[in-house]
């Protein structure tokens, strides 16, 4: 079972998160962030974090979990943990090259409707996007 234990320095709450950040115990990990006063960062320290399959993913990436203005950092990362966000990144990289193909295919001739939108899109230049998913996390 996941056990996450909280300290507050000043404006920065730290997070140590013990277990897996599984599907059906995220709840523990939102609740645990909710339950934090307002601060300007939530730190997760995944140390001691064994496992993240898709559920706990996205409630870490969820940007509504998070008070306010939070900034949140992810600390500790171990080799497997840091394998999941790499997979994620290069599904969600792939998934942008894909929609992005799809804009240039889509021209319409300008002037028809959306036309200057869609011609604005399949014209941006594309060659400065990292092309190796598995350089570097999000």
């Amino acid at each position: 079972m996941l056990q996450v234990q909280p300290e507050i320095w000043s404006t920065v709450a730290v997070l140590c998160p013990q277990g897996q950040i599984v599907t059906g115990e995220t709840e523990i990990l939102r609740n645990a962030v909710q339950s934090l006063p307002e601060v300007t960062a939530v730190k997760l320290d995944l140390a001691r974090v064994t496992t993240v399959d898709a559920g706990g993913l996205g409630v870490m990436c969820a940007s509504n979990w998070i008070k306010g203005n939070s900034l949140l950092e992810l600390m500790n990362v171990s080799r497997l943990v840091s394998k999941v966000f790499e997979l994620a990144r290069s599904i969600l990289f792939s998934k942008l090259l894909l929609e992005l193909n799809s804009f240039q295919q889509l021209r319409v001739p300008a002037g028809a409707g959306n036309g200057v939108f869609a011609s604005r899109v399949a014209s941006l230049d594309h060659s400065n996007i990292d092309r190796n998913p598995g350089s570097s996390l999000f």
